[in-house]
């Protein structure tokens, strides 16, 4: 669905991706893996036409998206759910979502999506007229992805799901995210909790100061004791 083709990347003059090139096909969970400042977050911004890419091509369903505006890329399906949240904290649960559908065409079927994304998140129906701004940060987190959702997304952008959650609720997060990618959804998981990614991931990259220097099935990925010792916690 998804072909990134060694694509160089820059913040001014720091290149931030060098020769970057992956692959996300139709239906899949790929986790993006790597430290702080690995460039995981910068390939999720290329994807999404908020920074511009120098050299390379990003291909969906065939056709390339490089450097489209950022709106036009949504139109056509790419939706993130981004770093940190970023809900809006004085607009409610409901109005948060509805916001999520602002782009969509098929107004008939957004309560449909409602629907659906209360089934993954009852915790988010019940606090429907609740302020985001008061929700806990699992609850901020669920709202979020449940945002990104309500776009109908044809691929889902997940940026650090996990990022400062307790471990139970990071276990409830990522059995979410399954149970999204089986109902259809193919999904873009970037995570520094690589074992919990790989988990539920069908293929994995790891990035390395902007350069990908591994690479494979996730099942792979997590037998492999060079694999295991720099990136997974492995002894």
């Amino acid at each position: 669905m998804l072909k990134i083709e060694n694509v160089n990347a820059y913040y001014g003059y720091i290149q931030a991706l060098k020769n970057v090139s992956l692959e996300v096909p139709k239906g899949k969970i790929v986790a993006l893996l790597g430290a702080n400042g690995a460039g995981k977050t910068t390939t999720l911004k290329a994807i999404s036409g908020l920074i511009g890419v120098q050299e390379g091509d990003i291909k969906l369903e065939g056709k390339s998206i490089k450097n489209d505006a950022v709106e036009k890329i949504v139109a056509k399906g790419i939706i993130q759910s981004p770093e940190g949240r970023q809900v809006f904290a004085d607009l409610t649960v409901e109005e948060n979502l509805k916001i999520g559908a602002y782009t969509r065409k098929d107004r008939h079927n957004i309560n449909q999506s409602y629907d659906q994304v209360y089934g993954y998140f009852p915790r988010l129906k019940e606090r429907k007229k609740q302020e985001a701004g008061t929700l806990s940060g699992g609850e901020q987190q669920m709202l979020a992805i449940g945002r990104a959702l309500m776009a109908n997304p044809k691929l889902l952008l997940l940026d650090e799901p996990s990022l400062g959650l307790a471990p139970l609720i990071v276990k409830d997060i990522f059995s979410i995210v399954k149970d999204i990618n089986s109902q259809g959804t193919t999904i873009l998981l970037v995570e520094q909790n690589a074992m919990q990614a790989l988990a539920i991931s069908h293929y994995g990259y790891i990035l390395e100061t902007g350069k990908v220097v591994h690479q494979g099935e996730a099942k792979d990925l997590i037998k492999d004791e060079k694999v295991k010792q720099a990136y997974l916690g492995g002894h």
